[in-house]
């Protein structure tokens, strides 16, 4: 089975409640058996992050991918990136779960998981 998480931000470099609980979630699932694929339509947080974890690859025994994988830093960035940024990035996140779907659709096994609603009006 495979399970794809729409996310926000890396749950492995966040240390917040709410990334703790996603985290949980996500190794929880992976233990069971399926097939975790994390999609985080967020920039990297910090350099370190982005050193660390790159646009793509594999940490846990998880997969994960930045959609748009730019470094937010700075108070202007991170206002831009959070409210005229989001609507850029739903963009890339809906055309990449259409080329997702349309990849696997004669062999899908599982589900989609969003953090967040994304306004679908393509």
């Amino acid at each position: 089975m495979i399970v794809s998480v729409v996310i926000n931000s890396n749950p492995f470099n966040q240390s917040s409640a709410s990334a703790n609980r996603w985290l949980t979630l996500i190794e929880g699932i992976a233990s069971l058996g399926a097939k975790v694929q994390l999609l985080i339509s967020g920039g990297y947080t910090s350099a370190e992050e982005k050193e660390k974890f790159g646009a793509k690859g594999v940490h846990k025994n998880i997969s994960y991918e930045y959609v748009l994988p730019i470094l937010v830093e700075g108070y202007w960035m991170v206002r831009f990136h959070n409210y005229i940024g989001q609507t850029i990035r739903n963009g890339q996140v809906i055309k990449k779960l259409k080329n997702f779907l349309k990849r696997k659709r004669d062999h899908l096994d599982g589900c989609i998981i969003l953090e967040f609603s994304i306004c679908c009006c393509y």
